[in-house]
This record gives structure tokens, sequence and C-alpha cells, in this order.
């Protein structure tokens, strides 16, 4: 249904190194996005936001301290203090690892509240 790429570097610029490839023969899909669906856009979000995590959460080096302003890093960090506040990095790595539904719920909730413009 869809693919993301986020590149390698995680302090490259957020806008200009990820992107969202959505597979044109899904018109179900592509019609809802392109009307703004709130539910479709809050599942895609959600779900961009956990392979993104989960790829950075994988990186044992991986932290978002001192992540350049705007940078991919910077903006997975931003998520992780919304979804999973006073958590410490290493505990939402074990949330993802061992619970990946209460780790894709949060991230869902946090999706839910940016569409709806609460976050």
């Amino acid at each position: 249904m869809f693919y993301v790429d986020a590149g390698h570097d995680l302090d490259h610029d957020f806008t200009g190194s990820v992107r969202l490839f959505l597979n044109a023969d899904q018109t179900a899909l592509m019609e809802r996005v392109s009307e703004g669906d709130a539910t479709t856009l809050q599942l895609l979000i959600g779900q961009v936001m956990a392979q993104l995590l989960r790829q950075a959460l994988a990186d044992h080096d991986f932290t978002p301290i001192d992540a350049l302003p705007g940078s991919v890093r910077a903006v997975l960090g931003s998520w992780l203090t919304l979804a999973f506040p006073d958590e410490p990095l290493e505990e939402v790595r074990i949330l993802a690892r061992r619970e990946p539904a209460r780790f894709e719920a949060a991230l869902s909730a946090l999706a839910a509240a940016q569409v709806s413009g609460r976050g």
C-alpha cells in the first residue's frame, strides 16, 4: 500500500529526506488521502511514525539528544517525547520490541491528535 524512506542520515532535514510512496494501484487509498479523510490519514501517519521509529530504535546508537532542529532525528525525538512522555529511551525500545501493539497504539493516538489539530 505504501513505502516510507528516510534515507540513512538522521541529521538531514526531515522534509527533504523523508519520502512517502503510495501505491497508485490502490485507488481507494489514493482517493481517501487526496480527500483528506481523517481516519485514513491517522492510520497512515501512525504507521509512518511506527516504521521510522522502529528503524531508529533498532540502532542502539540512536539518540534524539542534541538533534539539529528540523532534522529527521529531531522529529523522531519529538514524536518520542509526545507519545511516550517521561519514558526513558531504553524503555521505549523495549516496548517497541516486546509490545508492538502498545507501541503502535501510542503513536496512533499521537497521529490522531496531529490530524485533528490537537497535537
